[in-house]
């Protein structure tokens, strides 16, 4: 059977909603789901059919201080073969760094980091919501309720 303990919401609800906001490819062909409530990233396989949680987990490891609406919807930058979530809540920008990665099944997993924001306006919430990739791999958030938009370049 399947492990359900792999698709679930953070310890701080007792309920089980509000696991992920949005997803996004990453450049290795796997889905990338980002959490809201959820304390892991979730990576799913779609040519093997498997979901499976990866990176640290990001209450206990102190990544990212919110415990819900953390991020919503995100971008892929090919430049540097990593997936970027939006912050909503959250006080950091999660990246999911692909780049050791393949579609084989046994690929090792992605590299699971948050940045913290320049001004991560504590207060705000539903702070930005997508935004854009240019060519040269430089991303902008679109704001939702914070009151500027976040300039991401790629390392």
């Amino acid at each position: 059977g399947r492990d359900m303990s792999i698709v679930q919401s953070g310890r701080h609800r007792d309920d089980g909603k509000y696991k992920y906001l949005g997803a996004m490819a990453g450049t290795n062909g796997k889905v990338y789901v980002f959490p809201c409530a959820s304390e892991y990233v979730l990576q799913v396989d779609t040519v093997h059919m498997i979901p499976k949680n990866v990176g640290p987990n990001l209450r206990d490891t102190g990544m990212e201080i919110v415990y819900q609406n953390k991020w919503q919807n995100g971008l892929t930058c090919r430049q540097d073969q990593c997936v970027y979530g939006m912050p909503l809540s959250g006080h950091t920008l999660l990246r999911i760094d692909c780049s050791g990665t393949t579609t084989e099944e046994d690929s090792p997993d992605p590299i699971v980091t948050t940045w913290k924001l320049p001004s991560p306006r504590i207060e705000c919430r539903d702070k930005f919501e997508g935004g854009v990739v240019t060519d040269a791999g430089v991303m902008y958030t679109v704001p939702n309720n914070h009151k500027g938009v976040l300039r991401i370049e790629p390392p």
